[in-house]
């Protein structure tokens, strides 16, 4: 339930940042050169093959708690009844390595890969100029930089954890704290 209580506030965090996104102007599309150099850029840090590692090892983890989540949906179900309930998750349970299938095959689609870049290239052109994009290029040519891409997916993971770990309970006592002002007389 606190997993639960935690992903809803990231999400809502992360619609709250995309209204902000939102608000901003709009701007034109970036020139060819820009485009070019934040091309050149997520080449040198492998930015796809990090990408679809990552979706891969998503995917993996996903398919693992693929059936619980099944039967969690089944069960929760307030249009099927007892017996309706209890084929569908006998089925799931028969149909469960197609249905991982499935979802393998619609994470690692390349089209979700090449919108995925696409939108990443817009993203650093907005935000970096292409001298910047280029100083950043150099960077992850060094040692350091491919180090530091090569450490990325674990960083991000560790932090993951650890934002977690803070969030969690504090989010809970917070949670709490409104449920005893709306319930107190």
């Amino acid at each position: 339930m606190m997993k639960k209580l935690v992903v809803s506030l990231f999400v809502a965090m992360a619609f709250a940042t995309g209204v902000h996104a939102a608000d901003k102007p709009a701007q034109a599309a970036p020139d060819a050169a820009t485009v070019a150099a934040v091309s050149r850029m997520l080449s040198v840090m492998d930015y796809r093959g990090t990408n679809e590692r990552a979706m891969l090892a998503s995917v993996q983890q996903m398919e693992l708690g693929l059936s619980g989540t099944l039967e969690l949906m089944i069960n929760g179900s307030p249009k099927l009844n007892a017996g309706q309930k209890a084929r569908a998750l006998a089925r799931a349970k028969e149909r469960l390595p197609s249905l991982n299938g499935k979802l393998r095959a619609f994470y690692t689609d390349p089209a979700i890969q090449d919108a995925i870049q696409a939108r990443m290239v817009l993203v650093y052109a907005r935000n970096f100029t292409r001298a910047e994009i280029e100083q950043l290029t150099a960077h992850y040519s060094t040692p350091l930089g491919k180090k530091s891409i090569a450490l990325m997916p674990t960083i991000v993971a560790e932090m993951a954890v650890a934002t977690q770990q803070i969030v969690s309970p504090r989010y809970e006592k917070l949670m709490q704290e409104m449920l005893d002002s709306l319930t107190k007389e």
